[in-house]
């Protein structure tokens, strides 16, 4: 599945107030344009993978745009972005945030990662982030 956004601003790939599954050798492309842009966004679970020992389910993120300040704070562009919590029981993630304060994968619950092989790219520090489980790129 190839999905390819262009915004000015919150573009985002796959977005949904549920649960976002992605699994079964699933070879999933999203590129995001626009400010604060997410290339998957869910209210709940992200559930990457499974259990089974063959499935290859490959995920690339490319996310382009800065963040944007708004009345309550500021909008970050990032790759993957959780409403509760970011499962990856197997399969590779790619993410390539060139935004500034862009972030590679935010959950606000837990983060469980089996199995699984994350490559976060940018050419900024990595950090973890304070307010969220999961990981930061900063200026």
């Amino acid at each position: 599945m190839d999905v390819k956004t262009t915004g000015r601003e919150k573009s985002h790939g796959i977005c949904t107030e549920s649960s976002v599954v992605i699994n079964n050798n699933a070879n999933v492309n999203i590129e995001v344009n626009g400010n604060a842009s997410k290339g998957i966004k869910s209210g709940g679970l992200i559930l990457v993978g499974s259990t089974v020992d063959t499935d290859n389910t490959y995920i690339n993120i490319k996310v382009n745009g800065d963040y944007v300040v708004e009345d309550d704070g500021v909008a970050e562009p990032v790759g993957i972005k959780a409403g509760t919590s970011y499962e990856q029981k197997s399969g590779h993630v790619r993410i390539d945030n060139s935004g500034k304060c862009g972030r590679g994968i935010a959950a606000s619950g837990n983060m469980e990662l089996t199995n699984s092989q994350i490559c976060l790219s940018q050419n900024k520090t990595l950090s973890i982030a304070k307010d969220q489980c999961g990981f930061l790129f900063a200026e």
